[in-house]
């Protein structure tokens, strides 16, 4: 009886070793759920020539040519898709504030107070909800310049969307936005926020090795006019806005002398 006990009984503590030496040696599976984690975008070939910015600032999503002599944007440079525009994270509006770029000299949001001017978003916020960090970015002053409200919520807003458009329909797009100053005395806002006398798009398309363009300068001025009467070719654009856009370009640049209105959606 004892012999069967202590076989039993070595059985018993076998087991229990091979157990606990299974249970120590069987590897731990950790699943960690990995946030989507979006490159900041590559826009250094796209730069335009710099003629009143003093200070490039390089964000995640945009590039942006500033002036602190006129307290504007120059210009801004960001790429959209149809993937973003489509997007549906409708990252929240953000308050207007100070670039952390610019330590001075750049307008500030009080300037706007009591000025007849909106705050017109350069880069418009609605082509940067796709992303929080995009959304934050645009609300920064240094992608701002006053325009006349119906400027900005008429014939503006109607080119924006028309941008919106086409990046849905073709694709990848690279946009530079921005502002000029013409027609001699400048007027200005609180501060010296110079007033510009024209706001201008240009939009670049690239698939293949092909490349289509088309641009728009528009008078700082209400408007009803249909869109088509201010499309025009980047070399037309350039004369107007004293900026050679695509200078940087050591290939052929014959997409700045044509556009194909039936290449694009201009309404």
């Amino acid at each position: 009886m004892k012999s069967i006990i202590l076989v039993l009984s070595f059985f018993l503590l076998n087991c229990k070793t091979e157990i606990k030496k299974e249970i120590t040696t069987k590897p731990i599976e950790v699943t960690t759920e990995i946030p989507e984690v979006l490159d900041a975008d590559d826009l250094t070939k796209y730069l335009p020539e710099r003629k009143n910015g003093d200070t490039l600032i390089t964000h995640k999503f945009m590039v942006i040519s500033y002036s602190r002599a006129l307290k504007n944007p120059e210009w801004a440079v960001y790429k959209l898709d149809k993937e973003r525009v489509l997007s549906q994270n409708n990252a929240r509006r953000r308050n207007f504030e100070p670039d952390p770029a610019l330590q001075k000299g750049a307008a500030e949001n009080w300037d706007y107070s009591d000025s007849g001017y909106d705050r017109g978003h350069i880069i418009p916020a609605e082509d940067m909800d796709f992303n929080e960090e995009a959304m934050h970015e645009s609300f920064f002053m240094s992608n701002i310049s006053p325009q006349l409200p119906e400027f900005n919520r008429g014939i503006w807003k109607k080119l924006e969307n028309a941008v919106r458009k086409n990046a849905a329909k073709r694709g990848d797009l690279i946009i530079i936005s921005g502002s000029i100053f013409k027609d001699g005395e400048l007027s200005e806002i609180n501060n010296g926020v110079a007033v510009p006398s024209h706001f201008f798009k240009v939009l670049l398309h690239e698939e293949d090795q092909k490349r289509s363009a088309i641009a728009f300068v528009l008078p700082h001025a209400e408007s009803h006019e249909n869109l088509s009467e201010f499309a025009m070719t980047v070399s037309e654009a350039e004369k107007i806005c004293g900026i050679n856009f695509f200078h940087q370009f050591k290939e052929s640049t014959d997409f700045e002398t044509v556009f194909n209105k039936e290449d694009w959606i201009i309404y």
